[in-house]
């Protein structure tokens, strides 16, 4: 299904600019807040902002790349000390596509105007399209602007005559990549930081003329760049912390400069002054340094990291001139003596307030932009700034600045897409008092004995704009907390205000005190003083659980609505907003806890559609507790509520869906590994997402690729039995790895349970669990697919077929598949309306008018919890458990040596336990005919991809008769993975184990101790 239909089309957060600003805000957001509500609207038709633009001849970053990057995502590949722009653009392109930030951003597409509506605490925004001029409106609840002070570049005000020169002429920021310099004589106006990288690049050719137009000289440090070896590039990548302390010192090492900015550190300014005044001397032409050398204190500009520019004086092809420019005339540049003025100038933007004013004549009457924090203006409700007035610095990276600023703005929003409040605003007062200690602080800076673009209008002694008169680390401090008091609020926040504005010092104490006791109590209010055991609970009576239980400090546990053998699970209530949620609770002493690991798999998967949203996670007392989403019933419940038949439209618009989540799960590292319908719930009624299909219940999530390299698992054999023994895959049945393929196949087997009403292998009688779950995997291969989908669409043998195939790595056709039940429908004249069988029931009423099942939206959340004692019992057989013998470990046949005692199960072995003449593949490949090893003639003989494996469909004429408006896709000619030759039986029979079930597969790395799970986790 579409993430157009999915999705709210009015966006609740925008952000302008998808430059570096605009793609971290993002990242926080779906990474951090679990939000995906947002939109990005970006001019360009790219993201990268000024590193996109700059593409000049020796662009990069004057900050070591190892602190110019994100704090969540460390690169150990850079490959130099400084880095150039490629290796930067490539940076963030990479970052934008991990996180998937492309289905929220809007590119050709300018942000021309933001007006707040008082009455509907929103903003009515304006954009317009770039490339037709069509404008269109929207509404937004929090507008983030992230393009930075500097955006449109644009020549020097005092520079006229530009339109009559015969030559080409150019901004270093829109750097003409079709024009040859070769031969040519070219200006270049300005010595700034632009400049000293692009002149040593141009004037090694020897054939272009370079003259430098400059007006005032810079300080300068030697740049000292280096290359990292490969060998360094691993430690930074594999061994724990040794990046991160590396960034952090350079962090201190950069941070502690600061110190040179400031008057009273004369000593200090002295010093360095004499260390580049030196490093001029030795680097520059005699004949210039009576110009090259500043007469303000160094730090009052920018100091430029010599990129060679001062040794690129020195060639014959490089001349400079210092008398100040009169004009451009057609034969060149003609000189004057006149006033400086910046390059870039500050791009304007239309916003308009709760007030009715413009911004812009707010910061008029302010003496030039002003905000709390560079971050955000009174009279501007849920509007921010990134990389706003007084955030920059003037030694350090500008990242570091931004997401301190993104952090402070999470936690201000964070209440408002929570609906516990409507706006905030920063209070005139605390504003003014910042600004006014900044500007005081500013004063005694050295910024103040230069003109540069520090200022308002560029001049010496304006109004400084541009830098934080302090070190980063301060203006991290700055940031680090929210002091709700200083925010004019609008909404639901009274409790707040009762807390923190009335509560006494005693009062919060003894708060404190009845926290730490309640911790330890909670266990036996909500469950009595019974032991919270592994498969059964003794739980306390709903009347326990009374508004004195809160647990995640604003959340009232209510009745019980659902447990099982992992867990037991409440209704609640959030405090804050009155917003009902599912209170998921674990022992933390379980044997098998997978609460924590739960959690990480929603955090990954967060933002994701159909992924429910989880809102806390941490421990109350003796449990593990996990507050998310309340959604509706499960696919398996409304199975029962429709006879246990579903028509096969319902199927085919499931199906599609369900895809879909799975292949989300998968483009996000992870597999399953228990699909079954129970832990597929539909929305809760009334709501947009009604009909909408969830997953949940990540309790046996495993991750099958690394996220950064895509490196696969390698596939292994002998594995214990992970999942529902109904729905698991016949390669999980013969223990081995389980990757995306599997996934895929028990979701047919779904599909066939809702069209037959039950799969041939149920209700098969054994003495143990063990022999039970023998006896399903050979009927499972025995079972012809044929057979298993007689008398329904053809496309659903089509679909068992080719996920049986697939290769243990091979990347399933997700789109092909669902196409599949798109063609269903076509042919039976049905379209993907929405309307599913339980929306028919009670004469049109819905599933939820059904006698009986009014508390069925508050039944098994979230957890994989069955409905009933009787399904919970079955489940139990299903699931993962331990047997009379031990784990269940099945090998391939391959391993049972011939006149071997240790024999493995009849149904497993090929001709055992069969009818006259008949005889089981061994394995699910071998069941669709992909050769296993064998000759390569074997491996090349000719099979249909889909009319083998006991499905007839009468050739490939038949077959190529369908039209699925696609290629078919190719299937792996490789040779499934051999076997292991030897056994290595744990117990007396092959593949058995003994003692008691650990909970986690016989291969998978053990548990984490605590220290491990607090330093890498973040659930908890």
């Amino acid at each position: 299904m579409s993430g157009t239909s999915e999705k709210s089309t009015q966006p609740r957060v925008v952000i302008v600019g998808a430059g570096l600003a605009g793609i971290s805000t993002a990242i926080a957001l779906r990474s951090q807040l679990r939000f995906d509500n947002f939109t990005i609207y970006e001019k360009a038709s790219t993201v990268g902002g000024t590193w996109r633009d700059n593409t000049y001849p020796g662009c990069g970053s004057d900050v070591p790349g190892h602190w110019y990057s994100l704090s969540s995502e460390l690169n150990p590949y850079w490959s130099r000390y400084y880095i150039r722009q490629p290796e930067i653009q490539a940076y963030w392109e990479q970052l934008f596509d991990k996180y998937s930030l492309k289905g929220n951003t809007e590119f050709d597409t300018f942000f021309q105007a933001a007006e707040w509506d008082s009455n509907a605490q929103r903003y009515n925004i304006t954009i317009q399209d770039v490339k037709t001029g069509q404008q269109r409106h929207a509404t937004a609840q929090i507008v983030i602007y992230a393009i930075g002070g500097f955006m449109d570049p644009v020549y020097p005000k005092d520079v006229p005559g530009v339109e009559n020169f015969r030559g080409l002429v150019w901004h270093s920021a829109h750097w003409r990549h079709d024009v040859s310099l070769k031969g040519t004589r070219v200006g270049v106006i300005g010595n700034g930081a632009s400049a000293a990288q692009l002149i040593p690049e141009i004037s090694s050719d020897s054939s272009v003329q370079v003259i430098n137009f400059c007006r005032t000289p810079q300080w300068y440090i030697p740049q000292g760049n280096y290359s990292y070896p490969k060998w360094i590039q691993w430690v930074f990548a594999y061994v724990p912390f040794v990046l991160r302390l590396y960034r952090n010192s350079l962090m201190m090492r950069s941070d502690i400069s600061f110190l040179i900015f400031r008057k009273s550190n004369k000593r200090l300014l002295a010093a360095t002054r004499r260390v580049m005044t030196r490093y001029i001397v030795k680097m520059a032409p005699k004949d210039q340094l009576d110009k090259l050398i500043p007469n303000y204190p160094p730090g009052c500009k920018r100091i430029l990291v010599d990129p060679d520019y001062l040794s690129s004086l020195h060639r014959p092809n490089v001349s400079l001139k210092w008398d100040t420019i009169e004009g451009v005339v057609e034969e060149g540049i003609k000189l004057k003596t006149g006033e400086v003025v910046p390059l870039d100038e500050p791009t304007n933007f239309h916003l308009r307030g709760s007030r009715g004013t413009l911004i812009k004549d707010y910061f008029a009457t302010k003496g030039g932009p002003t905000a709390y924090l560079g971050s955000a203006v009174p009279g501007f409700p849920n509007a921010f700034l990134l990389l706003g007035p007084n955030v920059a610095s003037g030694h350090a990276s500008v990242i570091f600045s931004e997401e301190a600023q993104i952090q402070l703005i999470l936690r201000l929003i964070k209440p408002i897409i929570e609906g516990q409040i409507q706006s905030i605003e920063v209070k005139d007062s605390v504003s003014d008092k910042y600004n006014d200690w900044l500007q005081t602080r500013l004063e005694t800076s050295v910024w103040n004995d230069c003109h540069s673009y520090y200022h308002v209008a560029g001049t010496q002694r304006s109004k400084i704009i541009a830098t934080f008169p302090g070190p980063v680390a301060l203006f991290w401090w700055f940031t680090r907390r929210t002091k709700w008091e200083e925010w004019n609020m609008v909404g639901e926040l009274r409790w707040r205000e009762r807390v923190f504005g009335k509560m006494g010092v005693v009062a919060g104490i003894v708060a404190s005190v009845a926290y730490v006791v309640y911790k330890q109590t909670i266990s036996s209010l909500l469950f009595g003083s019974s032991a919270f055991g592994r498969s059964s609970f003794v739980m306390a009576s709903s009347s326990h659980s009374s508004t004195a239980n809160v647990v995640g400090v604003h959340y009232r546990v209510g009745k019980k609505i659902g447990e099982g053998s992992f867990g037991v699970i409440f209704e609640g209530t959030n405090l804050l907003n009155s917003q009902t949620v599912a209170i998921k609770f674990e022992p933390r002493k379980a044997e098998a806890p997978q609460l924590r690991d739960e959690c990480r798999s929603y955090r990954i998967l967060s933002g994701c559609t159909g992924i429910p949203q989880i809102y806390h996670f941490g421990q109350e007392g003796l449990h593990n507790i996990l507050v998310i989403d309340l959604l509706g019933p499960s696919l398996e419940d409304l199975f029962d509520m429709c006879g246990r038949k579903f028509s096969i439209k319902t199927v085919c618009m499931a199906a599609r869906q369900m895809i879909t989540r799975v292949q989300t799960i998968h483009d996000k590292n992870l597999i399953y590994r228990d699909i079954k319908p129970d832990n597929f719930l539909i929305g809760r009624p009334g709501t947009k997402g009604a009909n909408l299909i969830h997953v949940v219940d990540f309790g046996m999530a495993k991750q099958y690729r690394d996220p950064k390299t895509k490196q696969h698992i390698p596939y292994r054999e002998r594995k214990s039995l992970s999942g529902t023994a109904r729905y698991m895959s016949i390669n999980t049945h013969l223990g081995r790895e389980q990757s995306r393929r599997d996934d895929l196949e028990a979701l047919g087997h779904v599909f066939m349970y809702f069209l037959r009403g039950s799969l041939p292998w149920q209700g098969l009688k054994a003495a143990t669990n063990k022999q039970k779950y023998e006896k399903i995997g050979e009927k499972k291969q025995t079972t012809p697919i044929k057979e298993l989908c007689e008398g329904f669409p053809e496309e659903f043998g089509i679909y068992l077929n080719y996920v049986r195939k697939l290769g243990f790595e091979e990347t399933p056709d997700y789109e092909f598949l669902r196409e599949l039940f798109a063609k269903v429908l076509k042919n039976n004249n049905d379209v993907d309306d929405g309307e599913f069988d339980w929306n028919q029931l009670n004469n049109g009423k819905g599933w939820e008018a059904t006698v009986g099942h009014n508390q069925m939206l508050t039944q098994m959340q979230n957890a994989g919890l069955t409905a009933s004692p009787d399904r919970r019992r079955e489940h139990r057989d299903d699931r993962r458990r331990v047997s009379q013998g031990g784990n269940i470990a099945p090998p391939s046949p391959a391993v049972v040596r011939h006149n071997s005692k240790r024999k493995a199960p009849a149904g497993l072995v090929p001709g055992g336990a069969n009818t006259p003449g008949q005889v089981t593949p061994h394995s699910a490949a071998a069941q669709v005919n992909v050769p296993i090893g064998g000759s390569p003639q074997q491996r090349s003989s000719a099979h249909h991809p889909y009319a083998s494996g006991g499905y007839d469909y009468n050739g490939d004429d038949a077959y190529n008769q369908q039209q699925y408006d696609r290629a078919s896709p190719m299937i792996s000619s490789a040779a499934a993975p051999p076997a292991l030759s030897t056994v290595r039986a744990r117990g007396g029979d092959v593949g058995a184990s003994r003692g008691e079930y650990d909970g986690q597969d016989v291969e998978d790395p053990p548990p984490k101790n605590t220290l491990v799970r607090i330093l890498t986790c973040r659930c908890g």
